[in-house]
């Protein structure tokens, strides 16, 4: 797969992707819980949850995979060819977020680790949160941002998915049937996505929007919700629409490109240029 598009434009997409952007409408669209805006507003302070990436350095040119998994909170990940390194920052959430005791002794509790590692092929960063004590119940927010993207695998519950400016393999699976509820999944690129891509939630929305010269063979269904395919500018054949479920090939893809939700309106849409389009996030900067 291609690099992610290192123009002065998207630098600075990659600078101001903590800001926010023009709101898209999106019934149930991903919303700030009482606790973590609570949480932020007491801790400002970014490098207090500054998490230390091990091993080698991931460059821009790297074309990096990245492997997350989040048990219990949000993701998100931002791809700036700007930066020199990769960083994550991890927040608790106490259930009460304006408690600042307990916001300080999740913190000193945290066991994420972020480690860099070169595989057969590329680089890999490797996120996995915890807790030292493995009976804490309080959720984990992860923000993970790297120079190059070529492949996302995450598995989380029970918080939404966010994904700025990514490109190569997609994988995303948020919640585990009859435990733990998934979350909002938005995946927002420049890179044409042409797959192989899965995005799965047990409970909330997809969002999709990429360039119109993205590919694949399509799937996109849900059991609770609605669909809607908004395809403008791409070439599409053998498709088949209902109000639950839609699938087709766009632009002569190959690869299978899987977008599920089990409770929650699914939306995929081809733009000329996606970043404008950027939800307002429920996530802190």
């Amino acid at each position: 797969m291609g690099i992610c598009p290192n123009s002065l434009k998207h630098h600075a997409i990659g600078r101001a992707a903590a800001a926010l952007a023009i709101t898209i409408t999106l019934n149930g669209c991903i919303a700030l819980r009482p606790e973590e805006r609570a949480a932020r507003q007491r801790e400002p302070d970014e490098a207090r949850y500054r998490v230390v990436v091990e091993g080698p350095r991931i460059s821009a040119n790297a074309l990096a995979g990245v492997d997350i998994v989040n048990p219990k909170g949000p993701v998100r990940v931002i791809v700036d060819p700007s930066l020199r390194r990769a960083a994550v920052d991890a927040r608790p959430i106490p259930r009460n977020g304006a408690d600042r005791r307990e916001l300080e002794r999740l913190r000193e509790a945290l066991a994420v680790s972020a480690e860099s590692y070169v595989d057969d092929v590329r680089n890999v960063l490797r996120v996995r949160s915890a807790y030292r004590n493995p009976d804490e119940n309080a959720r984990i927010e992860l923000t993970v941002y790297i120079p190059s993207c070529g492949g996302v695998m995450i598995r989380n519950a029970d918080g939404h998915v966010e994904l700025i400016g990514v490109s190569g393999d997609i994988n995303v699976h948020s919640g585990v049937l009859g435990q733990t509820p998934g979350g909002s999944i938005m995946l927002v690129t420049e890179t044409p996505v042409h797959g192989p891509l899965k995005l799965a939630t047990t409970s909330g929305n997809i969002d999709i929007v990429m360039p119109s010269t993205s590919s694949g063979e399509y799937e996109v269904s849900t059991s609770e919700g609605r669909v809607q395919m908004q395809l403008i500018g791409g070439a599409i054949s053998h498709s088949q629409s209902a109000a639950t479920r839609w699938t087709g090939i766009l632009n002569k893809g190959v690869h299978l490109c899987q977008v599920e939700t089990m409770r929650g309106n699914v939306r995929v849409r081809l733009v000329d240029a996606p970043i404008e389009y950027r939800p307002v996030s429920g996530m802190a900067p």
